[in-house]
């Protein structure tokens, strides 16, 4: 695991999910139907129930998942769920009775906007920028699923998941506590209490959290799946293994954990290791940098593509280099770079940052 100073700096958990939200792909096609449109909710179900209805015909996975928007052409209660997860993830914005994309939401859908509509599976750009965002988002989740099941001789069904799901969590918490700043110390004591205190039935709240998360988890290649009997084992795989022993961990506790400073230094490095197997490519890191900046110009540009937001365009580019290249660049080589001013195709790229990083953008000059 990786050795490094690790102060606690958020509480990282998706509130509210459902035992239904089971397939990230519904949300990708979600996003791709939403596009760059202000979508009214009524009309994005309509095609999204089409969609679902014409993929069981013709995709047996997906037939045989659960987590529908149809069954056997029949809507579901499925629909309001997955887009409450769209807005927990931040993928879309709710105005009224209308959805558009946000700026992960965009990121995404510049991505797959020429995917095949019937492609259930997650492309390998899908499946790092959906790690990202439940890292960034849901880590202390994930993190404490596989302590269960790597405690438990790495194999586990559900139900026993969620029968130990509570105590870990608050184990959890409890540690984190002593190593957290002021304000999280706040955050991270309300949710003891509430799990605590307001868990009344805590293995069926638990089912909401752990059901759709260990479907996430197997179709991101962190965990293996086995059918024994009427029950489904979940195991790492070998890539999730090298992925969480490549986590910073709170000492001697032996906690895993992530903070800011860590995704803007070594996110990419574990996203490597889950997803790529194969050697970086002989190329030029700074030329290849200056192409993808130069495509994330063009698809997240402002009105008059002066500017353009940080957060996205370097997860954009990065993300971008690590599955199209095999090559590791971090956030913080981005910035040295952009700090130096850039010069590509006759525009200059510079950063102007703020206190915030979603505040933060890319100035983009024309060169005279």
């Amino acid at each position: 695991m990786l050795n490094i100073d690790i102060s606690v700096d958020n509480l990282r958990f998706i509130e509210g999910t459902n035992t239904q939200v089971r397939q990230l792909r519904i949300l990708s096609a979600l996003i791709k139907i939403i596009g760059n449109k202000q979508l009214p909710i009524d009309l994005l179900k309509t095609m999204a129930l089409k969609w679902s209805a014409a993929l069981e015909h013709n995709c047996e996975n997906y037939n045989n998942s659960n987590g529908k928007l149809t069954e056997r052409g029949i809507p579901t209660s499925a629909f309001t769920k997955y887009i409450e997860l769209s807005e927990s993830f931040g993928l879309t914005i709710k105005i009224g009775h209308t959805l558009s994309l946000s700026k992960y939401g965009s990121l995404l859908f510049a991505e797959i906007n020429d995917k095949r509509d019937l492609d259930f599976s997650l492309s390998q750009y899908e499946k790092g920028f959906y790690l990202y965002l439940i890292l960034k988002k849901d880590a202390d989740i994930m993190f404490t699923l596989y302590d269960i099941i790597s405690s438990s001789e790495n194999f586990i069904n559900q139900t026993n998941a969620q029968r130990k799901f509570k105590d870990a969590f608050l184990k959890r918490l409890s540690t984190k506590i002593n190593y957290a700043t002021p304000h999280v110390k706040v955050k991270l004591a309300e949710k003891k209490r509430v799990i605590q205190y307001d868990w009344l039935s805590a293995e069926k709240y638990s089912e909401h959290i752990i059901g759709p998360r260990l479907e996430w988890y197997t179709v991101l290649e962190l965990l293996e799946k086995e059918k024994r009997g009427s029950s489904t084992f979940y195991s790492p795989t070998k890539q999730g293994r090298l992925f969480f022993k490549s986590m910073p961990v709170i000492e001697p506790f032996g906690l895993p954990e992530v903070n800011s400073f860590w995704f803007n230094n070594y996110v990419f490095h574990s996203l490597y290791k889950l997803l790529i197997t194969k050697s970086a490519s002989p190329f030029d890191k700074l030329k290849l940098f200056k192409k993808y900046l130069l495509e994330a110009s063009m698809s997240f540009g402002s009105s008059n593509a002066f500017r353009i937001p940080i957060e996205v365009t370097f997860i954009y580019i990065s993300l971008s280099m690590l599955i199209n290249n095999y090559i590791i660049l971090e956030f913080f080589e981005i910035e040295k770079w952009l700090n130096q001013k850039v010069e590509f195709q006759g525009k200059t790229f510079s950063l102007k940052t703020a206190a915030r990083s979603n505040e933060g953008y890319i100035t983009i000059k024309l060169n005279r």
